[in-house]
This record gives C-alpha cells, sequence and structure tokens, in this order.
C-alpha cells in the first residue's frame, strides 16, 4: 500500500488566550507561528472557512486571510486558477500602528508559497477549524476569544466538501 504525498499546506490553530489566537502554518517547507488578534475588525477563523468555500465555488479569484499581529501582520493569499489555489504567506510591516494599508508606510514581502488543488485546500481549512472548535467554543465562553464559532459557516463549509465526496475518506 502507498501512502499518500503529505499536502505542501497545513494550519494548525491554538487555545486562544486574551483575544490572541495562536497559528501554525506550513506552506511547502515553511513554518510559521503567528499570535493573530482577534481585535481586528475581520475575525480569522470565520476568513478561514469563507476562503475554502470560496474556492470551492470554481470562479477564477484572489481572496486573502489577514492574520494580523499588530501593528505588522500576515496574510494568507489564495489566487484560484482553474482547479488550483496558489498560497502565498505574506508579512507586512508597517511603521505606524492602525494603518496597516497605507503603502508609503509599509513593507511586504512572501515569506513562502505553495500550489494545490481546490477541494484539498478547502479541505485543510475546514479539518483544522473542526480540529479547534471545541478550543475556540471554550474560550469565547470563558472571554478568552471575542468571536463565537462561526458553526454555520463551518457546516457549510463541510456539507460543500460532503457533495464533493472529500468527507468519505475523514
Amino acid at each position: 500500500m502507498t501512502r499518500a504525498r503529505p499536502l505542501p499546506f497545513a494550519i494548525e490553530i491554538g487555545t486562544a488566550h486574551a483575544n490572541w489566537l495562536p497559528v501554525e502554518v506550513r506552506l511547502g517547507t515553511h513554518r510559521e507561528r503567528i499570535s493573530a488578534s482577534g481585535v481586528t475588525v475581520t475575525e480569522p477563523v470565520s476568513a478561514l472557512l469563507q476562503l475554502g468555500s470560496l474556492a470551492l465555488l470554481g470562479r477564477d479569484d484572489t481572496a486573502a486571510v489577514q492574520l494580523w499581529c499588530e501593528p505588522s501582520g500576515f496574510w494568507l493569499v489564495a489566487e484560484m486558477q482553474h482547479h488550483r489555489v496558489d498560497l502565498e504567506l505574506t508579512f507586512t510591516e508597517s511603521m505606524f500602528p492602525g494603518r496597516p494599508h497605507a503603502s508609503r508606510d509599509a513593507t511586504e514581502r512572501t515569506i513562502a508559497s505553495c500550489t494545490l488543488g481546490r477541494v484539498p485546500f478547502a479541505l485543510v481549512l475546514w479539518r483544522s477549524v473542526r480540529r479547534a472548535e471545541r478550543l475556540l467554543r471554550e474560550a469565547w465562553q470563558a472571554g478568552r476569544w471575542r468571536h463565537e464559532l462561526p458553526a454555520g459557516e463551518l457546516e457549510a463549509l463541510g456539507c460543500a466538501l460532503s457533495e464533493r465526496g472529500a468527507l468519505r475518506r475523514t
């Protein structure tokens, strides 16, 4: 029996504390440990699930998830073309907190990149949130994370993956 090659992308969500969420992102051979802020407008867990759902729609599109570290931040950028997703992890360093997108005061660099299929990409995102589901719910209830688990988005992505036969193997 041959073993399947590991996917070039993985994401692990840890236990939230004081509105900080530890996230480990692996693209290819690069690993990055990030403490994502929960104080930002864009909640990272919901944004990850939305990114997975977008990948399954089949349209060519580009979207990103902000893993903000205040005042700097990481972006997981997904460019969806045909049947694949080109991923980049970029780091944006802002010299002025509160103005992360102002080009004159921010520098951006790509740290790592990889390519994988749309369904495997969405499956990685769904599995990472499913594994962290209990931790996220407990952190929200204890006041350590300000965002309630996006259970509806998690279920919707799971249903979309199931329709494509991706969950039979889990």
